[in-house]
């Protein structure tokens, strides 16, 4: 009972004077600790603090001034926290009580200025936090007594330049934020004496370059970011002591050219971004040995190609980004070597035409490659024959009009194939594509939407609706849909006028001519026209609106296409001289034939493969039959007569039967 008592006494006074202490704008329930957040708070002095806490947090006030009585006697105070408040003067002295202060943050305030000495006593300061303020200008020796300070931020100021002198005395900082002011220039030893330097942070100024002895003495460095700048050049052996360098961002500059051997000394690079400056080549050495370095990028440049052996340094490179560069339209076959641990390569939204069989020679380990935007009609057959584990490809939008059948057949692992958005050419060539594709619906990515460019009969036309039967090509308007079967005509406009029919998979032209010509002789099909020349040997004239008729047989190979002899717009000369011609105005494009032909059946008038002849033979055979029948009947009814007429010896009327029929040749 009396301990109860002695504890009550003892307790009571101490809650008491808690009670008092703690401002009532404030909250003091963390031990040690008060926070004062309202709007309300105008003048700090006023409020009271309590002295015996070590954490002050004073946030989102309408308090503008700091002076002396703010902080007096707050001699355990560890971190003084006055972000977001409206301060814009601070007056010497404010912090001289604040011996023991680790943590000063000032950000997000208005100060304009700080006057001379504002920092004296704070020689054990480690953290220092202006940033987000309207700083113009800092006197040289404000940070001076400040030997033991790690972080100091100034970012987001409106700081236009730095006195040489400015951090002298901060040999144990570790942390310096500049960024985002109007920095045009530094002094080029401004850093000389911070040889504990980590982390520096320069981006978002206006610097125009990197001078040699700039960060000579930082060889604790570990990131260095000077990207979003207006840099043009760097010096050579700029970055030489550089050893501990694990993070380098130099984009978004106006960098053209990059030194000879600039990152040869930084073995222990994690990560390098040099995109979006406008350099126009990269010397042939650049990368020293970086077997840290995990991803590259290098975009929106004006580089037309990289080097061979570039990269070869950087075998454990996991992310290789070089998109967006409009100028880029070459690579030669040896820009990838060495980047043996590579698994992502992104060369898309380029301006590539082509690329080397051997481009990803030794990337074993490649698992996605991005190549969609570009310009490529066509791409090697092996192209990717050595990356074994791709699993994804984009080639959407890349102006393809053509791949072989086999182009991913070695792909064991493939999971997704990207292939819309191109100009197919639908011709046989591509058949063995559009197996393939109907065989991997699963991993072709809408499969679809490949739809044909060409011929115009197939123009907007999915691949995979395409006939398996190959049509001859030719200049032809879309098709028209015949009962007999498909019919393709070119222009009304054009001299020479040729028709194809496909029955049943065998092709049929006919060719009319509007003025007069000569009949083109072929070696493996034949023609015939509807005039007394055709039996000549020599090539005879035509008059005006002839026809002729070609039979195109199919050839015996893999590809099931029609092709003649003779492509139209060429001559041919028989052993005899006779020199073979066609109308001019017809197609000669060379792309619409693959190689010479050799007819396997020469063309006879009643060909049974050739479904005309058929039609002709059933239409004729009635007309036979019927004529065949009513000449036994006449010679019956004659032979009738004559017999009658040696019964009954007297004159008996002769019946006439005029029987005519004609056979169309």
């Amino acid at each position: 009972m009396l301990f109860s008592c002695l504890l009550t006494i003892l307790v009571l006074p101490l809650t008491a004077s808690d009670a008092v202490s703690c401002p009532a704008q404030c909250d003091c329930s963390v031990k040690d600790a008060v926070r004062c957040l309202s709007p309300a708070i105008t003048d700090i002095a006023s409020l009271g603090l309590p002295r015996d806490v070590t954490y002050i947090l004073i946030s989102g006030t309408s308090a503008t001034h700091l002076s002396d009585k703010c902080f007096r006697e707050m001699t355990i105070v560890l971190r003084l926290l006055l972000e977001s408040n409206q301060i814009s003067v601070i007056t010497p002295g404010t912090f001289s009580d604040l011996v023991e202060l680790k943590t000063l943050k000032l950000t997000h305030n208005r100060l304009n200025s700080l006057p001379t000495g504002v920092f004296d006593k704070l020689i054990h300061l480690e953290q220092l936090f202006l940033d987000q303020n309207s700083l113009t200008h800092i006197e040289e020796n404000l940070f001076t007594p400040l030997v033991n300070l790690k972080e100091l931020l100034l970012n987001k100021n409106k700081l236009a330049m730095l006195s040489e002198g400015l951090f002298r005395s901060l040999t144990k900082l570790k942390v310096l934020n500049l960024s985002r002011n109007t920095l045009a220039s530094l002094p080029q030893m401004i850093f000389s004496t911070l040889s504990s330097l980590e982390k520096l942070l320069l981006y978002d100024n206006k610097l125009r370059s990197i001078e040699c002895e700039m960060f000579r003495n930082l060889e604790e460095l570990v990131e260095l970011s000077y990207f979003g700048n207006h840099m043009e050049s760097i010096a050579p052996g700029s970055f030489d002591s550089l050893h501990k360098l694990q993070v380098l961002k130099l984009s978004k500059n106006k960098l053209q050219l990059l030194p000879w051997g600039l990152l040869l000394h930084m073995p222990n690079l994690t990560m390098l971004t040099i995109y979006e400056n406008p350099l126009k080549e990269l010397p042939e050495v650049l990368f020293g040995v970086m077997d840290m370095l995990k991803k590259l990028w290098i975009y929106k440049t004006q580089l037309y190609t990289v080097p061979d052996y570039v990269f070869s340094n950087l075998t454990k490179l996991e992310l290789l980004v070089l998109t967006m560069n409009p100028r880029l339209s070459y690579l030669p076959s040896n820009a990838f070597s060495g980047l043996h641990s590579l698994l992502e390569l992104s060369l898309h939204t380029n301006n590539l035409t082509t690329l080397e069989v051997d481009l990803f020679q030794g990337l074993q380990n490649l698992r996605i490659i991005s190549l969609y935007r570009n310009n490529m009609k066509i791409l090697p057959r092996n192209l990717l024959c050595s990356v074994v584990n791709l699993e994804k490809i984009y080639l959407n939008g890349t102006k393809l009009e053509m791949l072989p059948g086999h182009f991913f057949c070695m792909l064991p692992k493939l999971q997704e194939v990207h292939l819309y958005n191109n100009p197919w050419r639908c011709n046989c060539d591509i058949q063995e594509l559009r197996d393939w594709v109907n065989i991997q619906l699963n991993i072709v990515w809408s499969p679809w939407s490949l739809i044909c460019d060409q011929p115009l009969q197939f123009k907007n036309v999915s691949l995979l609706s395409t006939s398996h039967q190959c049509h001859f090509s030719t200049n032809a308007t879309p098709i028209k849909s015949s009962s007999l079967g498909t019919i393709s005509h070119q222009p009304s406009d054009q001299p020479g006028i040729l028709t194809t029919t496909n029955f049943d998979g065998v092709q049929f032209a006919t060719l009319t001519t509007a003025t007069t010509s000569t009949i083109p002789k072929t070696t493996g099909g034949r023609m015939i026209q509807r005039s007394k020349h055709v039996a000549s040997r020599s090539p005879a004239p035509i008059s005006h609106s002839s026809s002729y008729y070609y039979l195109f047989t199919r050839r015996s190979t893999s590809h099931s296409e029609f092709y003649p002899t003779t492509p139209f717009g060429k001559t041919t000369h028989d052993k005899t001289g006779t020199t073979s011609g066609v109308h001019p105005n017809l197609n000669t494009n060379p792309e619409t034939y693959h190689g010479s032909i050799s007819m396997q059946h020469p063309w006879i008038p009643f060909h049974f493969k050739a479904p005309y002849s058929k039609i002709l033979f059933y239409l004729h055979l009635p007309c036979l039959t019927g004529q065949f029948t009513a000449i036994l009947v006449a010679i019956c009814i004659l032979y009738k007569i004559n017999h009658l007429n040696h019964l009954h010896s007297f004159v008996l009327p002769v019946i006439l039967l005029k029987i005519s029929g004609t056979v169309e040749e």
